[in-house]
């Protein structure tokens, strides 16, 4: 895992205070790759690139970065190739030589003999940029899964580029602000959608897209997207459930087997549900050699629905059984969640908000200190397969509805006992179900922010997304919503989670689950795989059953669990945060009412409001400082 900085002038004109720029650039992201920088800049003085590195791959081994092995094409990398020793190979085979056993100077090799296609051939996730000085071109990358990210800016003909907002804010010559527009989304969504920032002018680069700056132009393809067909067909062809156990079983530990890391020590979350105990039994599966692998898990107790294991006790079986090293975990004393929420929250301009991030912030804060370097992650069965209390009720709701459309939706949604629901927000519309996570947030925001209506009709992003309806007509409802999980809230909202809670202190997660097969293989399952007898995920559970416990098939869902929100009130007062939204100028925008902080302050405001207000108040102060610098 590293840092990716640079910037280019798209007339190759030479760029004023270039050094210094691309010094704050690559100082700013000193903690996504601590063990060693560098940094290039072109002769004419139009191009300047750098590249941090968190050695995990040959950590012992040292680079020159950014990587070039003909002085011509220059790469920074951030991500990992986890089949680059067959891609290694295949090059061999065509008569390359190799000067190093990373897979920085592999990937290197595929970008230069990268034809159409060619990203289908990598399993892995990266961020990259790639520079060709006889041309003056560069490259932009980005995954198909969003699970790294980079940033860009365009400002008077020169373009700024990086894994983080900040360097690009900092090192820019303009004052920032902030997009209001933006603003609503990130405080109704957790995140920005469709490669929105926070900040006016910067952009993220969209999963599966390469962005290229040639002869002045700036131009952007998708490199990658799902393909189902090939699942699809062999759903259709109704296998039975013992030969899908077996597709999967294989796909699992292939895709755990090559994220566990040869050269450095790792971990796993364990909280006692399937999703973490299926990473645990392949994790087990996968090593050849001994080695200690840490499993952490919530230190609050969560009780079964039958009260005879709780989430501890349950998921130390699970270690001992699959010999993993287990250790309980906190958020640690207040006084270290209250400086660790205010890095967080000084530190979240691409628009993630989430309260899940002072979770794995203190997780990785305390892995640091152990010397950890990577982390295999169990996010993506919920998204895929329904495992969310709204994809079980959108799922039912839309039953009655694709039976026949004229029923009355009300009279429905009392049959359902929703419609008196607090928890959700329900939304009937011809072939369109929204079930969403109902906080407060749509009630308390008309209350604080000018204009909502409006500008809630201009955001999306949590709506399914029925645009590709056309080019997936055979998909179920249940699938067309998983799909929106893949192209929306997993890279912007779950991904940027983890980058920025764990990167900031330089540990890499890894997601076996999100691997390009496996995702195009759990869209593809047909509803019954999803939703039966009340629950969802109902694949994983059987699989569970037949290949693990059924303690663990038909545990609870909990997660690592937030702490945060379940002190919320208590949280908070330690933090004092009532006294940073008030002194923050945040709420003196035109885009709040004027008795917004009144409305904030209120006792029953519910405590995802709080949190919210919270970080965008220090992130906006944050971005004053930042422009109050430049105007000295």
């Amino acid at each position: 895992m590293c840092g990716i900085s640079g910037i280019i002038s798209l007339k190759n004109r030479p760029i004023k205070n270039l050094k210094s720029k691309i010094e704050t650039m690559t100082k700013l992201l000193v903690h996504r790759g601590p063990d060693y920088s560098g940094v290039y800049i072109n002769p004419k003085k139009s191009f300047a690139l750098s590249n941090n590195r968190l050695s995990i791959v040959s950590p012992k081994e040292k680079i020159n970065l950014p990587f070039t092995k003909d002085n011509n094409h220059f790469l920074s990398f951030n991500g990992e190739i986890y089949n680059y020793s067959d891609l290694k190979k295949k090059f061999k085979k065509k008569g390359i030589k190799f000067s190093s056993n990373t897979d920085t100077e592999v990937f290197w090799h595929h970008l230069r003999s990268l034809k159409k296609g060619g990203f289908d051939k990598l399993n892995g996730m990266w961020a990259y940029a790639f520079y060709n000085q006889k041309k003056h071109k560069l490259d932009l990358g980005r995954d198909l899964l969003g699970e790294r990210h980079i940033f860009y800016y365009l400002e008077s003909g020169n373009l700024y580029f990086s894994s983080e907002v900040k360097p690009i804010i900092c090192a820019s010559n303009k004052k920032h602000e902030f997009n209001d527009l933006n603003l609503v989304e990130a405080w109704r969504f957790n995140s920005c959608s469709n490669g929105r920032t926070l900040i006016k002018g910067v952009f993220k680069l969209e999963p599966g897209y390469r962005l290229t700056i040639n002869k002045s132009k700036i131009s952007k393809v998708k490199e990658q997207e799902i393909l189902l067909k090939k699942w699809i067909t062999f759903f259709k062809r109704d296998p039975s459930d013992e030969e899908v156990f077996k597709i999967f079983k294989n796909m699992i530990q292939t895709e755990v087997s090559l994220r566990v890391p040869k050269d450095v020590n790792f971990f796993t979350t364990l909280s006692g549900g399937i999703d973490s105990t299926i990473i645990a039994s392949s994790i087990n599966r996968a090593q050849k050699k001994t080695k200690t692998v840490y499993a952490y898990s919530s230190n609050k107790q969560f009780k079964t629905n039958n009260d005879k294991y709780s989430e501890i006790e349950l998921s130390r079986l699970i270690a001992k059984k699959y010999k993993l090293k287990h250790h309980l975990t906190n958020l640690g004393s207040p006084k270290k969640i209250i400086n660790r929420s205010k890095i967080l929250a000084k530190n979240c301009y691409e628009g993630c908000v989430d309260p899940g991030l002072i979770n794995f912030s203190g997780l990785s804060e305390y892995l640091k200190s152990k010397k950890i370097k990577v982390g295999l992650m169990s996010e993506g069965p919920d998204e895929l397969l329904g495992g969310y209390k709204t994809d079980i009720e959108a799922y039912r709701i839309d039953k009655i509805f694709s039976k026949k459309d004229k029923i009355n939706f009300a009279s429905s949604m009392n049959k359902l006992n929703l419609i008196k629901n607090k928890d959700f927000k329900i939304q009937y519309k011809p072939f369109k179900t929204r079930v969403t996570h109902f906080s407060g947030n749509d009630k308390f925001l008309k209350l604080i922010i000018n204009e909502l209506d409006k500008k809630i009709k201009l955001n999306s992003f949590n709506d399914v997304s029925f645009r590709t309806q056309k080019k997936y007509s055979s998909l179920s409802y249940p699938q067309l919503r998983a799909l929106n999980y893949i192209n929306k809230s997993i890279p912007e909202m779950i991904n940027m989670r983890k980058d920025k809670s764990m990167m900031m202190n330089s540990i890499e997660p890894r997601f076996p689950f999100l691997s390009k097969n496996i995702v195009e293989f759990l869209i593809s399952m047909p509803d019954k795989y999803r939703f039966q007898k009340g629950f969802g995920k109902f694949f994983l559970r059987k699989y569970s059953e037949k290949y693990i416990s059924s303690s663990v098939a038909w545990f609870p869902k909990k997660g690592m669990g937030y702490y945060a929100w379940d002190n919320f009130k208590g949280f908070f007062n330690e933090l004092k945060a009532r006294k940073v939204i008030k002194n923050s100028k945040l709420f003196s925008k035109n885009l709040f009412k004027k008795g917004a902080k009144l409305i904030i302050f209120n006792k029953n405001v519910h405590k995802a409001n709080l949190w919210i207000a919270f970080v965008l108040a220090q992130t906006f102060d944050c971005l004053e400082e930042i422009n109050k610098k430049k105007s000295l």
